[in-house]
């Protein structure tokens, strides 16, 4: 984790209270994770995941074409790091 660390705290500090002129929640921001910090967490995964390899603590297993593809398909969508994700407030009503 360290080696993704923000080298100096952040100095511009606003009251994440109400809405944006444009409509939007100021706290919409707040919900996602910074950049640095999800990837300091993947290569956490990642480094655990070669330590155990490395050190013979897992098994390997023979995947179909079928898990294969889902893998695929999940690390394509969860690769992706949007720093300016737009999430939808909480609470929803009708939903």
């Amino acid at each position: 984790m360290l080696r993704w660390r923000a080298p100096t705290p952040r100095q511009d500090r606003v009251t994440s209270i109400g809405k944006n002129p444009d409509g939007a929640f100021k706290t919409q921001h707040l919900k996602e994770y910074p950049v640095p910090f999800s990837a300091g967490l993947a290569q956490c995964v990642a480094d655990t995941i070669s330590r155990f390899h490395r050190t013979g603590a897992v098994r390997q297993i023979n995947l179909d074409s079928h898990d294969l593809n889902w893998i695929s398909d999940v690390l394509a969508v969860a690769s992706v790091i949007e720093p300016e994700g737009k999430m939808l407030p909480d609470y929803q009503p009708g939903m």
